[in-house]
């Protein structure tokens, strides 16, 4: 696993093949390479943010969570194990959260987290779990989608707010307008294509498209943001060692920290 290219000297970090259950040589380098790639003024850490939190293992019956004091995001997933997860936990933390991953079903979309971020259910929701997640973000919580597989899972929550994944491959680059896409230039993803387009009604709007087509959208008030891939924040193809990758999240961090951020842009 190649975790980036920063320029800096010419300076590549690269891990060997890791252990699944081996995640905290993976976030500890993470959080190395984030102190190379940000500075304080910009992203709001300093290196003692970037070292202060232990490791958060993945808990398939019991939620782990790490502190934080931003308030905690839930990083919920049945399909990708920690590892695939261990740069976005890291660059979570650094911004201040707890992190808690898991992935217990049923769903629970407590009150108090700041933000979910949900990918690829292997079985349907039920429909607690879609009234759950809906009262969840229209109580005022945002859910941040991403995924490429097993649609049929999760669009009977994403149609409760106009959203409905679509199996259709189509090549980047990303066009947006947005401000969850500002400063951000060419995404790295697996495959160079995202696997997923939306088709999006009100109450959401696209926000990004590739070719013409919607790869991104968000409504609700803000509170359901749709991407129509995951690899641009796993460590599956290194997606976060790419510097645009990384102010994607940042944007997404900073739309979870502020209220009403987006009001007034397409």
């Amino acid at each position: 696993l190649t975790l980036g290219n920063t320029g800096l000297g010419g300076l590549l970090w690269e891990i060997p093949q890791f252990a699944e259950s081996d995640t905290t040589a993976l976030r500890l380098i993470a959080r190395e390479f984030m102190a190379l790639m940000t500075d304080e003024k910009k992203y709001g850490v300093s290196d003692a943010s970037l070292i202060q939190n232990g490791d958060a293992k993945w808990a398939s019956t019991q939620p782990e969570s790490t502190a934080g004091t931003s308030g905690t995001i839930l990083i919920w997933s049945s399909y990708y194990n920690a590892p695939y997860w261990a740069t976005l936990t890291a660059i979570l933390e650094s911004a201040g959260f707890s992190v808690v991953q898991t992935d217990v079903r049923p769903i629970q979309p407590n009150s108090s987290y700041a933000a979910i971020f949900t990918s690829e259910p292997l079985t349907p929701l039920t429909q607690s779990e879609v009234s759950d997640l809906k009262n969840y973000v229209l109580s005022g919580g945002k859910v941040i989608d991403i995924g490429d597989s097993f649609n049929e899972n999760i669009n009977p929550f994403l149609t409760e707010f106009g959203v409905t994944r679509v199996y259709s491959l189509v090549s980047r680059p990303v066009s947006s307008a947005h401000k969850i896409f500002q400063g951000v230039g060419d995404l790295t993803i697996d495959g160079n294509d995202w696997d997923n387009t939306l088709a999006v009604v009100s109450p959401s709007i696209s926000i990004a498209t590739c070719a013409g087509q919607t790869i991104a959208s968000i409504g609700s008030n803000e509170g359901l943001l749709v991407f129509g891939e995951d690899s641009h924040f796993s460590d599956y193809v290194g997606g976060l060692s790419d510097p645009d990758n990384i102010q994607l999240l940042q944007n997404v961090i900073t739309w979870i920290k502020t209220g009403g951020w987006l009001t007034g842009y397409p």
